[in-house]
C-alpha cells in the first residue's frame, strides 16, 4: 500500500513539473516575438498624473 502511495505522488509530482515546463517553454516562445511591455512606458488613455494643485488635489475633510 505505501508503495503505491509512493508511485503516486511521484506521478503526480511529474505531471506538476511538466506542466510548469510547458506553461514556462510557451511563455517564453510567445513572448520572444513581441517583446515585455511594461506599464510604465504606457502612453496611450488613462487618467492623467494628478500634480497637488486645483479643486480636486486636497481631499482633506473639512469642517
Amino acid at each position: 500500500m505505501a508503495i503505491l502511495l509512493v508511485i503516486g505522488g511521484l506521478v503526480l509530482t511529474g505531471l506538476a513539473a511538466g506542466f510548469l515546463l510547458a506553461v514556462s517553454f510557451g511563455d517564453r516562445r510567445r513572448g520572444r516575438g513581441r517583446g515585455h511591455r511594461s506599464l510604465r512606458d504606457d502612453d496611450g488613455g488613462g487618467a492623467p498624473p494628478r500634480s497637488g494643485g486645483g479643486a480636486g488635489g486636497d481631499r482633506r475633510l473639512r469642517v
